[in-house]
C-alpha cells in the first residue's frame, strides 16, 4: 500500500474516532435542534390575503410562495411562532403560526373569554412561549379578547390594548371549553375525578441556546450543551416560581459544581426516589412546584426533564399525561422520556410553600 493510501486511512479513522466522541458527549443530556410535533391539518387564515411561505422560521428568510385564505395545509412541526407545514405534492415550508387555524378549532374569533379564577395572575406573552417576555399581568376572572387558537396550547389575545398570547389552559371560551383550570397552577375543576389536570406555565430554555450553550459546568470541560440539562431544568424553576426571568445562564452562577461537571443541588431543593413517584409529582404540581425528573438509560447515560403538568382528568395516574419540559427538545411526556430512560433515579424540586 503506498504511503499516500496509509494516510489516508488513518486520517479517515481519526475522523471516525472524532466524530464517535463527540456524538457520545452531546448525547450525556440530549441533543436537538428543530422542534417537531404529531402531524395534524390547518387552514390559511388570514381573512383575504394571501399567506407567505418561507424557506425558514423567520421574516428574514426567503418566500417561495404564498397561499390563499382557506387552504388546507399539514402542519409537521412548529420553531418558535412559526409552523413547518407541508403542501401541494411534496413542498415544505415555514407560516406564521398565527394566521393557521387548526383542524378542530371550531370556534369563531375573535371573541370574549374569562380568564380562569384564582390568585396568580396569568402572563399576556410576546410570543407564544413561556420564555417570552410578558407584556402585562392578568388578573384571574378577568375578561380578554381572544383574536386565534395559536396551536394546541396557546391563543392569540388583546388586553388593555396589548397584543399577545395566553396560555389556553387558563381561558375559558363563552361555547364551554376543556381547558377548565382553576388557576395558579391548582388542579382544573373537574368533580369526580381523582387526578384533575393540572398545568403550570414554565418557561423552556433550550440547552443549545447560543447565549449560554457554551458555557462551562464549573472548573469542568463540560458545557450546558453538553451536560447542562440540570442547569437549564433549575432556572425554569426558578424563572416560575420567583416571576422575573432567570437564565441558564444566570443560573450558573448561583449554582456549585464538583470537578466532573456535576451539580450540587441548592438550598431548598428536596429529593425522592420511591417507586410511588407519580403521586409525589402530582401532588407537588398540585400545590404549584415543577419537578425535575431523573433517569438512565440501559447503557447509563443520564438525563433530566421537568414535569410542568398532567393534562387529563383521570383517575388513575399515567406517565404519558405528565407533560414536560425537555431542554434538549427531544420529548414532550413524561412517557416519551422514560421510553428512552427507563431505569428511574429520582426527582427533585423546590416547594414554593
Amino acid at each position: 500500500m503506498s504511503e499516500s493510501k496509509k494516510r489516508k486511512r488513518r486520517i479517515q479513522r481519526l475522523t471516525a474516532l472524532a466524530l464517535a466522541v463527540l456524538i457520545t458527549v452531546a448525547g450525556f443530556c440530549g441533543f436537538s435542534g428543530y422542534s417537531s410535533a404529531a402531524t395534524s391539518k390547518g387552514v390559511v387564515t388570514t381573512h383575504g390575503a394571501r399567506l407567505n411561505v418561507r424557506t425558514g422560521p423567520s421574516t428574514s428568510y426567503r418566500v417561495i410562495t404564498s397561499l390563499n385564505n382557506g387552504t388546507t395545509v399539514t402542519v409537521t412541526g412548529s420553531s418558535g411562532s412559526w409552523y413547518k407545514i407541508s403542501y401541494g405534492s411534496g413542498k415544505s415550508g415555514y407560516v406564521y403560526g398565527r394566521y393557521l387555524k387548526l383542524a378542530g378549532d371550531t370556534v369563531t374569533y375573535p371573541v370574549t373569554a374569562k380568564v380562569t379564577n384564582g390568585t396568580v395572575p396569568l402572563n399576556l406573552r410576546q410570543k407564544a412561549t413561556t420564555s417570552s417576555g410578558i407584556l402585562a399581568k392578568i388578573p384571574r376572572g378577568s375578561s380578554i379578547r381572544i383574536t386565534g387558537k395559536y396551536n394546541s396550547s396557546w391563543y392569540a389575545a388583546e388586553y388593555n390594548g396589548k397584543s399577545g398570547y395566553v396560555y389556553a389552559s387558563y381561558i375559558v371560551l363563552p361555547e364551554g371549553s376543556e381547558n377548565t383550570s382553576s388557576g395558579g397552577g391548582s388542579t382544573s375543576s373537574a368533580p369526580g375525578y381523582a387526578y384533575p389536570k393540572v398545568m403550570l406555565d414554565v418557561p423552556l430554555y433550550s440547552q443549545f441556546d447560543s447565549r449560554w450553550s457554551g458555557l462551562k459546568l464549573g472548573k469542568s470541560s463540560a458545557t450546558i450543551a453538553q451536560s447542562g440539562c440540570v442547569v437549564c431544568g433549575l432556572a425554569q424553576i426558578e424563572t416560575y416560581l420567583s416571576g422575573s426571568q432567570v437564565t441558564p445562564a444566570d443560573m450558573l452562577k448561583k449554582l456549585s459544581f464538583d470537578s466532573g461537571g456535576n451539580v450540587y443541588w441548592p438550598g431548598g431543593s428536596r429529593a425522592y426516589s420511591g417507586s410511588d413517584y407519580l403521586s409525589v409529582i402530582y401532588k407537588q404540581l398540585s400545590s404549584g412546584n415543577p419537578v425535575l425528573v431523573g433517569g438512565f438509560t440501559p447503557a447509563g447515560k443520564q438525563h433530566w426533564v421537568l414535569v410542568t403538568g398532567y393534562n387529563k382528568n383521570s383517575n388513575s395516574l399515567s406517565a404519558s399525561n405528565f407533560t414536560v419540559n425537555d431542554c434538549s427538545g427531544r420529548y414532550s411526556t413524561l412517557a416519551a422520556y422514560q421510553s428512552a430512560y427507563s431505569r428511574f433515579y429520582k426527582i427533585v424540586y423546590i416547594s414554593s410553600k
